[in-house]
């Protein structure tokens, strides 16, 4: 009957089958089966309206059916749907239209055509229908369209924001959700947040908190919220409008911990301005974040976490996290999800660097949870403490790579949790033993030949009067851990020839060639196989009789090798960045630069980008986070 020549029977046989296409999935896949979405198509572009909307109405319910979906992919029948959505057709035509868009979008290539046959327009300018489904859809489809950048940019030229913010008073639920969350995912980019700031959309944002009937957009509200502090223009707006007491107020009494999450990120983006961590210090947000260390929501542990790292900025706040955040910490140490151990190390880091009292109140609270528990890792098995794994036999697995810059000294001995203050500080005897080759060099010419030798012979003796493990797998009475003067001497040479350097930017190169260079230089991605790792690794640990092995003394290592020597020697100098695993050995440092800009440069604010180094191909070089160069360096 699809087929008829006669208006009236065609629009009856639409009707029919969509209230047959109603009923449920199945019906969708015998409709597909039968052959009727092509005929349907052609309906689409009829000239009798009445036919073309039932068509259309058929459309907006087969479309969530991922078959007819790829089929309409195929027939590239965009056109004819976007076509539905002009002014002048019914309501209920732009209704099923918007629908059928909605559905089509969830998928990356209907994306794609819909932005390509220009359906972004009509949609937004559907925003202001007086229908409420034809909202709901449109949002909806503009949802899931956003979800890519190219979109996104369209989207600030079709001036589409104000259109949302009326949304936010619509009196349906879902349409608000719907909106916050397109508005959450827009916000990401500074010509969006611009946009919602001079359009009044803050004090929209801000109406939604303050309403208790409105709990359930809180969370996304606050999502919103949080990328707006990522703008200092619109940070001391919302300041000024008493937001930031407002997600304080959310973080400390709410029990919902997506609510708690998304409070805890946007006390974290507000925080990198030091005008509004003075204004978190004095409202006690330390003491807030501490307890939300102790949710039962690992998104809210990571949250917190991360609120801490940056809170860390301020001398007073560490002072606080000194006595109340460590242990909890810690305890976070030892989470079965790898993200919130990640943050928690992350923050006790920030919390320890050039803190001294922090890292002797952390080092107490480690050496106590070291003796007496063991980590639980994902495939369930132990990890075992230091001294256990270096009296365990040769195996065939992975070498551990310890960290120690410590060879006689043990009392001051760290795993890589150390404060560089600390690391750095010199032991009573007036000098660093382990460091004394290097310092001879430097000052032999002026103390002379036999002071150089006399000096050279006792180091000698004070090195060989470690305890060393022995052959038969005994201990002597005080067990040490095995020494590295080799990282020694990299500590020494990067604190004096990298540490005065004063461009960041200039470090971070200039390290990542010292790296490369310790761990067999540059090499050339298709002379990776027969670089020949492997093979020095297992010389190493059959040299060492251990599968424990001091970073220093491996000197061809790939990617996670030199990103641990990195990120080891980088704490050492105080130079921020972090140590990221990732699959197959891939392990990668990302840091953290600001941008010089036009705007930069006349007192503006301008945000730090994260980029990752390359420490193997172009040692040096700086890819930014999500460029493809950056990903091929990070994933096989």
């Amino acid at each position: 009957m699809l087929n008829s020549p006669e208006e009236e029977i065609l629009a009856k046989a639409c009707e029919a089958i969509y209230k047959f296409a109603l009923k449920g999935e199945e019906n969708k896949a015998t409709l597909l089966e039968l052959g009727a979405v092509e005929p349907l198509t052609k309906l689409l572009i009829h000239e009798d309206k009445i036919v073309k909307r039932n068509a259309t109405m058929i459309f907006g319910i087969l479309t969530s059916n991922n078959d007819v979906k790829k089929l309409l992919r195929e027939l590239d029948v965009m056109d004819s749907v976007i076509a539905q959505l002009a002014p002048e057709e019914e309501v209920v035509t732009h209704e099923f239209a918007s629908l059928c868009l909605a559905n089509m979008s969830a998928e990356y290539t209907g994306k794609v055509q819909i932005c390509e046959h220009g359906g972004l327009e009509p949609l937004i300018r559907l925003l202001n229908s007086p229908d409420p489904d034809v909202q709901k859809n449109s949002i909806e489809s503009l949802y899931n369209l956003v979800q890519d950048f190219q979109c996104r940019i369209a989207l600030q030229e079709l001036n589409a924001i104000p259109s949302m913010l009326a949304l936010l008073k619509s009196d349906y639920p879902v349409i608000q959700l719907l909106t916050l969350k397109t508005l959450g995912v827009i916000t990401n980019d500074k010509e969006s947040l611009t946009m919602l700031r001079d359009n009044q959309g803050l004090d929209q944002l801000i109406k939604i908190l303050e309403s208790k009937e409105l709990n359930d957009l809180h969370t996304e509200a606050l999502s919103v919220i949080a990328n707006c502090l990522e703008d200092a223009d619109t940070r001391v707006l919302i300041q000024q409008t008493g937001g930031l007491q407002k997600l304080l107020s959310f973080a400390e009494s709410s029990t919902i911990p997506d609510i708690q999450k998304n409070a805890a990120k946007a006390i974290t983006k507000a925080a990198y301005d030091s005008e509004n961590r003075k204004f978190f210090h004095e409202q006690e947000v330390e003491k807030c974040l501490v307890t939300l260390l102790g949710s039962e929501s690992d998104g809210t542990k990571i949250a917190a976490s991360q609120a801490i790292s940056v809170m860390c900025e301020s001398s007073g706040s560490k002072r606080l996290f000194n006595n109340h955040g460590i242990p909890q910490l810690i305890q976070l140490l030892k989470s079965d999800n790898e993200e919130v151990r990640e943050a928690a190390a992350l923050a006790l880091a920030n919390l320890t660097t050039c803190n001294p009292a922090s890292a002797k109140n952390f080092k107490k609270y480690v050496k106590k949870w070291n003796q007496k528990m063991s980590l639980k890792i994902n495939s369930g098995t132990k990890l075992l403490p230091l001294k256990e794994l270096c009296l365990q036999e040769l195996n065939h697995r992975r070498a551990v790579l310890l960290i120690n810059s410590k060879s006689s000294d043990i009392s001051r001995f760290s795993t890589g949790f150390g404060s560089p203050t600390e690391e750095k500080s010199e032991p009573t005897s007036g000098r660093n033993t382990v460091l004394s080759k290097s310092a001879t060099k430097e000052k032999g010419p002026r103390k002379g030949r036999g002071r150089r030798e006399e000096e050279k012979a006792k180091e000698e003796e004070e090195v060989l009067a470690v305890p060393k493990l022995t052959g038969e797998g005994t201990l002597d009475k005080e067990w040490y851990p095995p020494s590295d003067p080799d990282f020694c001497i990299y500590v020494y040479e990067v604190t004096k020839s990298i540490l005065p350097i004063t461009n960041i930017k200039e470090q971070i190169e200039v390290l990542a060639k010292y790296v490369a260079e310790k761990m067999g230089g540059k090499i050339a991605k298709e002379k990776m196989i027969s670089f020949g790792w492997e093979l020095h690794i297992s010389e190493l640990k059959f040299q060492l009789k251990s599968n424990v092995v001091p970073i220093g003394q491996i000197k061809k290592g790939i990617f996670y090798h030199r990103a641990l020597l990195f990120k080891a020697l980088a704490d050492r100098i105080g130079l921020s960045c972090s140590l990221v695993r990732g699959e197959y050995g891939r392990a990668w440092n990302e840091v953290k630069l600001v941008n010089v800009s036009p705007k930069a440069a006349t007192g503006g604010f301008s945000l730090p980008d994260v980029y990752i180094v390359d420490l193997m191909f172009h040692p040096g070089a700086l890819m930014k986070l999500g460029t493809k160069e950056a990903d091929l360096y990070r994933f096989l």
